[in-house]
C-alpha cells in the first residue's frame, strides 16, 4: 500500500521539477534585441574587421542573408563557426574576447542595440542569447 501512494507523489515532485526548470531557464534566455554587446566592444571588432576579416570578407558578407540563416540559433553556434574556422589561413588564433568582438561587431553592422555589459565569450552566456533581429 506504501509503494502505490509514493508513485503518484514521486510523480508530481518530478512534474513539479520540470515545470519550474524551463521557467529558470527562460528567465536567463535573452536575444540580441536586448543588448548583449557594447559600444566598445563592437568598436574593437570592427578594428579586427579591418585588420584579419577584411582580407576576405566584406561587411555585406556578415548582414542580410548570413543573419537570416542564423535567426533563432544561439549565439554560441555562430560564435563556435567563427572561433574555429576563421581567419581561414590559421584558424583559431585569435583569443576568445577577439571573437566575441567580432561577433558584437556582426551585431552591430545588422542593427541589434548595444547595451551595457560586453559579450563573454563563454557557452554558457552566448548559448542563452538567441539571434534575432528587428522585423
Amino acid at each position: 500500500m506504501r509503494a502505490s501512494f509514493l508513485k503518484p507523489a514521486i510523480g508530481l515532485l518530478f512534474a513539479a521539477a520540470l515545470v519550474s526548470q524551463p521557467e529558470v531557464a527562460a528567465a536567463q534566455i535573452r536575444s540580441t534585441l536586448d543588448g548583449v554587446y557594447t559600444d566598445e566592444q563592437a568598436r574593437r571588432g570592427a578594428q579586427l574587421n579591418r585588420d584579419v576579416c577584411s582580407e576576405c570578407h566584406y561587411d555585406e558578407d556578415f548582414t542580410d542573408v548570413l543573419m537570416m540563416s542564423w535567426a533563432e540559433a544561439p549565439a554560441n553556434a555562430l560564435y563556435q563557426v567563427i572561433s574555429t574556422q576563421m581567419p581561414e589561413d590559421n584558424p583559431g588564433s585569435l583569443a576568445p574576447e577577439q571573437y566575441a568582438d567580432i561577433l558584437a561587431y556582426i551585431f552591430k553592422v545588422n542593427g541589434m542595440p548595444p547595451g551595457p555589459k560586453a559579450l563573454e565569450p563563454t557557452d554558457e552566456v552566448l548559448r542563452n542569447i538567441i539571434i534575432r533581429q528587428k522585423q
